[in-house]
């Protein structure tokens, strides 16, 4: 059936959007689109269109942006008798934000670039390190988890966990190699182990490429940070949190005092210690120590939180958990150290959720 003359010429919105970006750009790169069934409208005059064609992958030409692997003279890895151009970068970490966003915005939240599913020819995207393959054509062709392979290809001392978050991409530019012609097909166990071993020299060579879980969580704890103290979706929430957990001892006033915030990794008393906020401005006398933890309650942090209590670290101690853990032991352990103890600190354990929206009901206050 044919489309009603009254709802106009139908126009995908993600078209528009790409139009509208490019509006005032004097050098307009082709916009690829895989909607076949937009109509041409007089705002594309002017534009160039890579529609895809069902089949196969557009020519990408980003990927010439992208930083090369330094480690290899010109970033060119060889296998057998051709050589690939191998870049790499991190879709994470404070230091990388400018460069993944400018990534993001010339490659439409990188659809351009990799691919968003399985179904599209490739893992979904995680936080494993992926990596794409490109022929010299710069056709997409395959994608595979860097981090599956067997343990001894990593070699003793390296964790696989330091190629979380790296995006590895692959390009043939020279000498034969014979590419898998099933889909679903993946590259020769070989070749992936050759990519592998050079992903790993190209973390050792470049540690701050390297994953780390600490240096994420302090990331979104000085997020947090900066949302107190110059607002943000979760100010209110936290706001209310820390006035319900000082006993009002500290007002809006001084929460949004950035004076009175430590940021993370600030070590007192031989402690690296996550979130500490002061009873007066750039005082070294705390009135909160807060300690995240990624999942439910461990021994791990169980003991630091006690340690700190000792320590008397503070007036009041904060043991953020992602959730609650099913088993009561650990709050038990706590409790129980907690009401041995002759420190006066006061312990409190809340789930991240909470914290972050003020929901104080749900606080369970150790002591």
């Amino acid at each position: 059936m044919a489309r009603s003359v009254w709802k106009g010429p139908f126009v995908h919105p993600s078209l528009l959007k790409k139009i509208d970006k490019l509006k005032n750009e004097p050098n307009k790169k082709p916009i690829k689109t895989w909607s076949r069934h937009s109509t041409i409208i007089p705002d594309f005059i002017g534009h160039s269109f890579m529609i895809h064609n069902g089949k196969t992958f557009i020519p990408i030409s980003n990927i010439e942006d992208l930083p090369l692997m330094e480690s290899f003279k010109e970033g060119i890895v060889e296998y057998e008798n051709a050589k690939f151009k191998v870049r790499i970068f991190k879709k994470t970490g404070e230091e990388n934000y400018d460069e993944y966003q400018a990534l993001l915005d010339s490659t439409d939240d990188m659809k351009d670039i990799l691919p968003a599913s399985k179904r599209q020819g490739g893992p979904a995207r995680g936080s494993n390190g992926i990596h794409y393959v490109f022929d010299m054509n710069n056709n997409l062709l395959q994608s595979y988890d860097s981090q599956t392979l067997p343990k001894n290809v990593y070699g003793k001392g390296f964790e696989r966990d330091w190629m979380n978050n790296t995006v590895v991409v692959i390009q043939h530019i020279e000498g034969e190699f014979k590419f898998p012609t099933v889909k679903s097909g993946k590259p020769k166990i070989k070749f992936m182990e050759r990519m592998v071993k050079a992903h790993i020299q190209e973390l050792e060579h470049r540690p701050e490429l390297k994953h780390s879980q600490k240096k994420i969580e302090n990331s979104q704890i000085d997020g947090f940070i900066q949302q107190m103290i110059q607002g943000g979706k979760h100010q209110s929430g936290l706001i209310r949190s820390y006035r319900h957990i000082t006993e009002n001892k500290l007002d809006e006033k001084e929460l949004t005092n950035s004076e009175y915030h430590e940021s993370p990794d600030k070590k007192y008393m031989d402690r690296e210690c996550d979130w500490l906020i002061s009873k007066e401005p750039l005082s070294d006398e705390y009135m909160v120590s807060s300690e995240f933890a990624r999942g439910n309650e461990d021994w791990e942090h169980i003991d630091s939180i006690t340690a700190r209590t000792s320590g008397e670290m503070a007036d009041y101690i904060v043991y953020v958990v992602t959730k609650f853990s099913n088993t009561k032991k650990y709050r038990q352990r706590l409790t129980e150290y907690c009401n041995n103890s002759k420190s006066k600190s006061s312990v409190w354990c809340v789930q991240l959720t909470d914290l972050l929206t003020g929901s104080v009901n749900s606080f369970r206050r150790i002591k």
